[in-house]
């Protein structure tokens, strides 16, 4: 329960172990399905070049884009919001939901930091290089869950499987119902933070 970040999975399956998480947090769900569903290399050659093709957006396609505000970016700045709204849409280019599943993780991180205020308002070329940075990073340390689970026996094409994450609260019986299905059982049930 109360997958929050992901973390708790992506440890189980660093060691080896099966994974059952549970959060009523669709974010959280989402976060985690990305955190711990493996790239091919196609998948990273697509995602680089949409990184890639980045540049052109900066420009005059910024100011261009998203002219019906969603409600929930009434607080952003409006080069920000349109920015960001450009390259939400440009996601729709991008083949593959593994894909823009991953590209979406990463927009949500440099958006998040875009919007803390801390050092102003980010210009458009700073928001695509930290969403590069971002991607990037992210696509290491899947690159190292991927060599530290196949070390502790789990192959890449194994991952997914290992894990079974559902949206919801588990005193849905249709959750309850469907873990029972599984063949393997929790041993043991960690909750982030650690209620009691």
């Amino acid at each position: 329960p109360f997958m929050g970040g992901g973390t708790t999975i992506v440890e189980t399956l660093a060691a080896g172990r099966r994974a059952i998480g549970i959060d009523i947090n669709g974010l959280a769900h989402f976060v985690t399905r990305v955190k711990t569903t493996p790239l091919s290399e196609r998948d990273v050659k697509e995602i680089e070049i949409w990184l890639q093709a980045l540049g052109a957006i900066e420009g005059p396609i910024a100011t261009d884009a998203g002219s019906v505000p969603d409600s929930r970016t009434r607080n952003m700045p409006e080069d920000t919001r349109r920015l960001f709204a450009c390259m939400v849409e440009s996601l729709r280019n991008v083949r593959f939901p593994r894909q823009r599943n991953f590209l979406s993780c990463a927009l949500l991180r440099v958006g998040q930091w875009a919007l803390d205020g801390r050092e102003g308002v980010p210009t458009a070329r700073e928001v695509v290089d930290k969403l590069r940075e971002e991607a990037c990073k992210m696509m290491e340390g899947m690159g190292e869950l991927v060599n530290v689970a196949r070390d502790a026996g789990i192959k890449k094409n194994k991952m997914t499987g290992c894990r079974a994450l559902f949206q919801g609260s588990l005193s849905d019986p249709s959750i309850s119902q469907e873990i029972l299905r599984y063949e393997w059982r929790p041993k043991l049930v960690l909750t982030s933070p650690p209620y009691p």
